[in-house]
């Protein structure tokens, strides 16, 4: 069974939408595993728009929810049918419409999700702050609440009991405004925020070749961040990919790898030696190290792969 995660906010516009395609590329990646990313709000859905702005299929999600009103349905093929899959990824979509005047029972979303998370590793749900009540809490695992850098959202947030329980986790959406936001929100919640982003309205959402392009944009690393937080919050650093796996185990060792100081000091000068030592310390608990360092500077994907090749050799 998968773990479902909802992603939602108080008012439009505030990064939902984007975390939740990022994040569900990022699980792909990371995992290897099919995820799937479900655009539920009602008032402002947005994964088509930012995905295909020219389409005109009709996937979504209302042709699910026709199916999804008895318990025990089988949605199956229901499912599949309305998705939207990118190539060469596990990820797959599903839209939302903003057809007026319609609303999901909570009959109708729990039947939703049951059904998905018998068929993907990780389910995101992209949620309007209606979407959010007590039946869906109670069917879904994490709760990432993004808010923006503003002490009057931080007020109105608090005012939602909802919002505010043991499921839910709280990610900024960061800007230059933002400063000393951090010391208020820890003052008014308790905690801190499990991760920071610095999403804006023009934020990168290239499409390459039909899937998200993570490489545009200073993102990549701290959803890998996120992703590591989240696998190890749910016990499951199992399923992280070979390929990240075995990219953190090279670069780890890199300070006292030879091979690797060699590729290093032919393609960086020496001075940024201490500062690429530090780095590793700093996230050496991630299983996504390499491609941390990687979208960081520290490294250029040429010299991981290098290494890679290099040890791949030593080991044969």
């Amino acid at each position: 069974m998968g773990i479902v995660i909802g992603i939602c906010g108080k008012e439009k516009n505030v990064g939902k939408t984007t975390l939740s395609l990022f994040l569900g590329q990022a699980m792909c990646e990371v995992t290897n595993s099919p995820s799937i990313v479900i655009d539920l709000d009602i008032n402002h859905p947005e994964a088509k728009i930012i995905l295909e702005k020219d389409s005109t299929n009709n996937y979504n999600v209302d042709n699910i929810m026709s199916y999804a009103t008895v318990p025990g349905s089988k949605l199956d093929s229901v499912v599949k049918s309305n998705t939207t899959p990118f190539l060469n990824s596990k990820l797959s979509v599903i839209y939302g419409t903003n057809f007026k005047g319609r609303k999901y029972t909570d009959v109708q979303v729990t039947n939703l999700i049951q059904g998905v998370k018998e068929n993907y590793e990780f389910v995101i749900l992209d949620l309007g702050e209606t979407e959010v009540n007590q039946s869906l809490l109670n069917n879904i695992d994490l709760m990432l609440v993004m808010v923006p850098a503003s002490e009057k959202y931080i007020d109105t947030l608090s005012e939602r009991g909802d919002f505010f329980n043991k499921k839910a986790e709280y990610i900024l959406n960061f800007n230059n405004r933002g400063l000393g936001i951090e010391k208020i929100f820890l003052k008014t919640f308790g905690k801190e925020f499990i991760a920071v982003f610095p999403f804006s309205r023009d934020v990168p959402q290239n499409i390459n070749k039909g899937y998200l392009d993570l490489e545009e944009g200073n993102y990549k690393g701290e959803l890998y961040n996120l992703v590591s937080v989240i696998l190890n919050k749910f016990q499951m650093g199992e399923k992280v990919s070979a390929k990240f796996l075995f990219a953190n185990d090279i670069v780890a060792r890199m300070s006292n790898n030879p091979i690797f100081n060699k590729i290093w000091k032919s393609k960086k000068e020496e001075k940024l030696k201490e500062e690429r030592v530090k780095s590793v310390f700093k996230v050496e608990k991630s299983p996504m190290l390499g491609e941390i360092l990687i979208i960081k500077g520290f490294i250029t994907r040429e010299q991981l792969n290098e290494a890679l090749n290099h040890q791949m050799k030593e080991d044969d």
